[in-house]
């Protein structure tokens, strides 16, 4: 069986759990989010196709083991997952605690 997730990487944050909740609604597998804990202060939009930066550098940065928890609290079925997750630059020790409450949970 196929099965198909989809990314959150472009949807603005305070959409993430109604985007997830839809993607479950319609048959998603799987939620996927990005996770960035430093953003250089200086990008060039030239060096992306389309010449608009995918993201500010004064963006806020969430921490995203809280929103895939606040995703599994408004979802049943979603696997939830990151592309990657910096442990090394984690300023929280308790990340792999965390992690696991979450598949828990």
């Amino acid at each position: 069986m196929t099965t198909f997730g989809i990314s959150l990487l472009r949807v603005a944050p305070r959409q993430w759990i109604e985007v997830a909740q839809e993607a479950e609604r319609l048959g998603f597998e799987s939620v996927w989010m990005s996770e960035h804990l430093v953003l250089p202060i200086d990008m060039d939009p030239s060096n992306y196709p389309d010449g608009k930066l995918p993201i500010r550098p004064g963006t806020p940065l969430f921490d995203v083991m809280v929103y895939l928890a606040a995703i599994a609290a408004g979802t049943t079925t979603l696997r939830l997952g990151t592309f990657i997750y910096q442990l090394g630059l984690s300023l929280d020790p308790p990340t792999c605690s965390e992690g696991d409450l979450l598949i828990v949970l």
